[in-house]
C-alpha cells in the first residue's frame, strides 16, 4: 500500500478564520455546537458590540494574513443579526479596504448560517419561497466586488431536532465546509475523511486500532483504484 496522501489543505497550509455574529452565543445550541466543533487550528472570533479598537485592529489583521474567513450567524427575519452589519461597517473602513488594495482576490469568503427551519423550505416554491443564496446575496455581492472567491454556504438547518447519528453528519460535513478547497472532489473528500480517521487512531482502545488499520489500508488502495482508473476514462463535460 502507498503511505496515505495528505489533502490539499495539508499541502497548502490554508489559514482560515471565523467572525461568529451570535448576539446570544452562549444560549445557542447551534452556535454551540459549531463552536466546539471548530478545529483548534483555527480562530474562533466572537464579534461582541461595541467593538473595541483593538478588536477592530485584530479583526482586520486576521483577514489581512488569512487565505479564507467565514461570517457566522443565525438567520434572523430572512437576515443577518444587526451585530454582522456594525461589524463589517467597523472592520471594512475606507482606508483598511485600500491599505488591501488586491490582496481580497486571494482569498476566500463563506457564510456559515443557522435557521429553524429546514433547507427544504428555503427554495422557489416552498413554504419560505426565497432561497439561502437569495437571502445571502449582499454578502455573495460583496465578495465578488473585492474580487474574493465565494464559498457555498454551510447551513447548519434545525440543530435541535437533530439525532445524535445526524450531528455526528453536521459535524464532518461542517469540518469539510472549513478545510476544503472549493468544489472538492469526491477523491479529496474520501483522503480527507481517511486522515481524520488515522488522526483519532490513537484515542481508541487496542481492539479497535487492530480493526481499523488494514480497513484503511483496504480503504486506501480501492481509492488508489478507482483514480487509477478514473484516469483512464475519456473525459466528458459532466467529470
Amino acid at each position: 500500500m502507498t503511505p496515505m496522501r495528505s489533502t490539499k489543505r495539508d499541502e497548502a497550509r490554508m489559514q482560515t478564520v471565523i467572525f461568529c455574529g451570535h448576539p446570544h452565543l452562549e444560549a445557542s445550541g447551534s452556535h454551540q455546537f459549531l463552536k466546539a466543533a471548530t478545529p483548534k487550528s483555527i480562530p474562533f472570533e466572537q464579534i461582541e458590540l461595541p467593538l473595541t479598537t483593538e478588536t477592530i485592529e485584530h479583526h482586520q489583521s486576521l483577514i489581512m494574513t488569512c487565505d479564507r474567513f467565514f461570517i457566522q450567524f443565525p438567520l434572523y427575519w430572512y437576515q443577518a443579526p444587526g451585530s454582522i452589519s456594525g461589524w463589517l461597517e467597523a472592520v471594512l473602513t475606507d482606508d483598511f479596504m485600500e491599505s488591501m488594495g488586491t490582496h481580497w482576490q486571494d482569498k476566500e469568503m463563506g457564510i456559515i448560517l443557522s435557521t429553524g427551519r429546514p433547507v427544504s423550505a428555503f427554495q422557489s416554491g416552498g413554504e419560505e419561497n426565497f432561497t439561502i443564496s437569495d437571502l445571502l446575496k449582499p454578502f455573495e455581492a460583496l465578495a465578488t466586488n473585492l474580487g474574493m472567491t465565494y464559498l457555498p454556504p454551510f447551513v447548519l438547518a434545525q440543530h435541535h431536532y437533530a439525532t445524535p447519528e445526524e450531528q455526528r453528519c453536521h459535524l464532518i460535513q461542517y469540518q469539510m465546509a472549513l478545510t476544503l478547497p472549493k468544489g472538492a472532489h469526491f477523491s479529496e473528500r474520501t483522503r480527507w475523511l481517511m486522515a481524520s480517521l488515522k488522526e483519532h487512531e490513537r484515542t481508541l482502545p487496542d481492539v479497535l486500532k487492530e480493526q481499523l488499520e488494514p480497513f484503511l489500508m483496504s480503504w486506501e488502495d480501492a481509492l488508489d483504484q478507482w483514480e487509477a482508473l478514473r484516469m483512464e476514462l475519456p473525459k466528458n463535460p459532466w467529470q
